[in-house]
Order: C-alpha cells, then structure tokens, then sequence
C-alpha cells in the first residue's frame, strides 16, 4: 500500500498493481532490494535509521535519529549532521515513517518480523551499533557538558554534584598529601590549579546545547537499556568497553560518575526514573560499580570483575539494598542466579524498599524470580523490616498478582500470618 501511496499517475498506479508480488514478504524483499541499489550513503542511512528505531528503548524523535545515522560504532566525537528527515524517509523507502509528534517508527508491525526473520544480523548488528555509540558518546569528556538538558542557562548558587567531583580530582593532583590537616584555605594553590578550577566552574555555568545534544541525552537515558542488551551477544570488546566506562571494583570510572551527576542535574533524571526505576539514588555510592551492575544486569562485566577478584556479595547500598534485592529490582533472571550462585544471602533482610529479595520479586509479581528464590531457599514466612510484613501480604496487595500467589503458597506461605506490629490485615483478607 505504501507503495502505492507515492504514485501520482493513474497509470503508474495501474502499472505498479500489475507487478505486486502475491506475498508480503516478496513486497518486503523487492523494498530491501530496492534500499540496498540505492546510490551513495542511502543504503547504510537506511539501515542505520532501521537499526535505531527497531533497537531504541523509546520512540525516537527526528532530532535523535538525524544525528545517530551519522555516527558509526567507532565514533568517540559526534559527527556533523549532515543528512535530513527527507533523506532518511526516502532512503527507507517508506519502511520507516515520521508521525505527528515528530518521531521515527516503523510503518508497519511487519517490517520488524521481516527483518527479524530475513535479516537477523541486521538486527543483531543494530543492537551492537546502539550500545557503541552510547557509551563512546558518554566515555569521551568533550561531550560531559553537552546537554539539551540544560533548555536555559542554570545559575548555581553552590557547586553542583559534578562540578565538586572534578574540583576534587583536580585538587588531588596539585594539593599536598596532608593539606587537610594544613587547612585548605591556608594553602597557596599554584596558577595552573586556579585556572583548572576556574575552566571547570566556567564549563558548568555554560553547558551547551546544538546538534548532537539529544543524542548524547539519550545515551545517558537509554545506555542501561542497550549493555543489558548486549548480554546476549558474544564480544569481549563491548565488555572492556563497559568496564572502561564503568570502572574497577576497587572505584568507579569518571565517566559513570558524570553521567550519574549529570543526570542528577537535569530533566533527564525524572523521565530516568519515571520510565525505568524508581529512585536514581538507589545506585549510591556512586563511587562503586557494583550497584548499576547488579541493577541493570550486566552480567557479564560482573563476570569479568568476579574472574580477578572475589565478588563483595554481602554488599549494600546507602540506601540498604543489597545487590541481590537490586538484580530483582531489575528484573534480571540470569542476574539474581549468578549472584546466588556465589553466595548471595538469599535471606537479607532490608530496612528500605519490600524488605528482602523475595518481598521485592513477590511486590514486582515477578513469578520466575520468586521461584528460583524460593528454590535457593529463601524463607517464605520471614519477618520482614517494613509496614506490609510478609512476601505473601505484599504480593496479594498488587492487582493481578494471582500467579505469584499461587507459588508463594505452593512453598508453604501462612495465609495467616501477621507478625506482631504489622499495620496491615493477614493476606487472607486481601482476596
């Protein structure tokens, strides 16, 4: 129909009936053939746009695809955007449309299971391409203060998060070992340190906004969602590349902390948290790499730290999260086994969030997490460190949740029970 829809002529349309193949994926086959006959960049543009739309965690404004076609996996720098809405809409040869608010999708549900079913490594590649580009984007530090975050200039009246972090490192390289016990404000610190200082203050009043911005916004926004997919793709490459932006076990990189205080500073931090988890703060201290790990799933950078040092499983959050509880909050399967597989206690209890690892999986109706829990031995009638005081009672409270009830009961779950201060009614009385 697409097709259609572009001819003009009368006879055109009478012509083009004529030679319709019988099928739609011979229509879907002539299209593709037709997108890689293309002249110039138009074929790469096209599968590029493609490969963005079919692997991106949101729908994508023109602003971001414009410059994400443009760059290659190997770009640490944005690139010029050089290419318009028209040209990627021509060169997709109808495959990809714009709608009313200005963002790229597929024209049809079909066009993914095409690709999907005819072109896997096309999508594969994409996947690939989209986690590249993300983290290159946010490890160079001539992109950290590009943002279309900061719509209007923001007047700090104190020193931000990030622009404290980089003072301090600053200060770390010129200051004596002992200018605390000295006192700071004794100190002659050198001119090259006072212009470092000030270049940093003068960034962070100044960020900039202009091509590209969006796109390095939605790299800080979506980077989770793009490593998390790459664990299902062999390449050892991505996963230095992870750690590179991650850090060590022993301190996170500047980079994560950036974007972390970054993120922290902008609207980003409100759809971060809105769309995907609950509280950015969940991740301190910021100063580790285990929390984002855990919370994301990346398990093979887990892998990698766990093959030169031993795992800090008993490990918890400022805000006392474990990171088994944070591997559940992510809904991350293979995640939560391998934590269990190396000693995770199955049965902490939390003084925040459900109150333990099987409450936070039962809150979350998680009904797979819940049994490899329950089948690691986790205690399905513990007395839980929050209002609603059993994994049952919590998991009957959530609309929709009768699966996951089902199994808590299957391992011996007391419909009965209220532990001694709880605010709440026994389960029994939420159905």
């Amino acid at each position: 129909m697409s097709q259609l829809l572009v001819l003009e002529r009368e006879r055109d349309i009478r012509a083009r009936l004529g030679s319709l193949p019988k099928d739609l994926k011979a229509t879907y086959d002539d299209i593709y053939a037709t997108i890689q006959k293309q002249e110039g960049s138009k074929p790469e543009v096209a599968i590029r746009a493609l490969q963005w739309v079919i692997a991106s965690s949101i729908d994508l404004r023109a602003d971001i695809v414009l410059a994400a076609v443009c760059q290659s996996a190997d770009d640490m720098e944005l690139q010029q955007i050089d290419v318009s809405v028209d040209f990627i809409l021509s060169s997709c040869q109808n495959l990809l449309v714009l709608d009313q608010a200005n963002t790229f999708r597929l024209s049809h549900i079909s066009v993914c299971e095409y690709l999907e079913d005819n072109h896997p490594q096309l999508i594969l590649d994409g996947i690939s391409l989209a986690a590249y580009i993300c983290l290159r984007l946010l490890i160079n530090p001539n992109n950290w203060m590009i943002s279309a975050g900061y719509s209007m200039p923001i007047q700090y009246v104190t020193s931000t998060p990030a622009e404290r972090i980089e003072i301090e490192e600053v200060e770390t390289r010129y200051l004596p070992a002992n200018h605390e016990s000295l006192g700071l404000e004794s100190i002659q610190l050198d001119s090259e340190l006072r212009r470092e200082v000030s270049n940093i203050r003068r960034a962070h009043q100044n960020p900039t906004v202009g091509p590209g911005a969006f796109l390095i916004d939605y790299a800080r926004f979506s980077w989770p969602h793009h490593c998390h997919a790459m664990e299902d793709i062999d390449d050892h490459t991505f996963t230095a590349l992870e750690l590179e932006f991650l850090g060590s076990i022993e301190a996170s990189g500047t980079a994560y902390r950036r974007w972390y205080h970054t993120l922290e500073a902008t609207y980003l931090r409100n759809r971060f948290e809105s769309k995907l988890y609950p509280h950015l703060d969940i991740l301190e201290p910021v100063t580790s790499i285990l929390p984002p790990i855990c919370l994301f799933g990346l398990k093979k950078a887990l892998e990698e730290v766990g093959s030169k040092v031993a795992l800090p499983t008993s490990f918890t959050t400022e805000r006392g999260l474990s990171l088994l509880v944070l591997a559940v909050m992510g809904g991350h399967k293979q995640m939560v086994e391998f934590l269990l597989e190396n000693d995770a206690d199955v049965n902490a209890l939390q003084f925040r969030g459900s109150g333990s690892a099987l409450a936070t999986a039962a809150d979350r109706g998680d009904e797979k997490i819940v049994r490899i829990l329950l089948e690691n031995g986790a205690d399905v009638n513990a007395y839980l460190q929050s209002p609603i005081r059993s994994a049952l009672a919590i998991a009957a409270r959530r609309p929709g949740n009768e699966a996951t009830v089902r199994v808590l009961l299957e391992h011996g779950a007391d419909v009965n029970h209220t532990p001694m201060g709880s605010f709440y009614e026994p389960p029994l009385s939420r159905q």
